[in-house]
């Protein structure tokens, strides 16, 4: 029996618009066994803003490098590594950069 490969995994890059949902601006499609920072590098897309706003799995110095090349500054929820130490503005941080992410995950829902 023949397998067929699952392509679930959706990276949009779209921008933020005030009291509506967001304009997707590109579209890739990857493996859903693919973690979500693999397909975005792989994907090398040109991301059209100064700013990308993503979650944790984004979280990623390389990546960051790759974007502040192009331009781009990568914004993240603050993510822990081992045997770092609490930050002081962490949860404040996390959520001014969910704030952003917000309407982008209204899209995500919307479009079922």
């Amino acid at each position: 029996m023949k397998m067929r490969t699952q392509f679930l995994l959706t990276i949009i890059l779209a921008i933020r618009r005030l009291k509506t949902l967001p304009l997707p601006v590109c579209l890739f499609l990857s493996k859903a066994s693919k973690h979500d920072l693999t397909a975005f590098k792989q994907q090398n897309p040109i991301v059209p803003t100064p700013h990308l706003f993503a979650d944790k799995a984004y979280a990623d110095e390389e990546l960051k490098q790759t974007l502040a090349n192009q331009g781009v500054t990568l914004l993240t929820p603050y993510k822990k590594k081992r045997n770092d130490l609490p930050q002081f503005n962490e949860p404040l941080w996390s959520k001014f950069v969910s704030s952003f992410r917000q309407p982008i995950e209204s899209f995500f829902h919307w479009r079922g």
